[in-house]
């Protein structure tokens, strides 16, 4: 139970920075980092699909 207080607190102190950060950045800097976090989500699908030995 602590762990998931501790998740949700994190999580929502993240989003406030992000929120603040968000305001001083270019649309160029946002856009990259979105394309960075894409990349980053399927390349990690990707890992977990060929390290998984029944995919289907």
């Amino acid at each position: 139970m602590f762990a998931v207080i501790v998740n949700t607190l994190a999580i929502a102190i993240a989003s406030l920075i992000g929120l603040c950060l968000r305001r001083g950045m270019t649309k160029n800097i946002t856009d990259a980092v979105m394309q960075a976090l894409g990349i980053c989500t399927v390349l990690i699908g990707i890992q977990g699909a060929v390290s998984e030995k029944h995919v289907l």
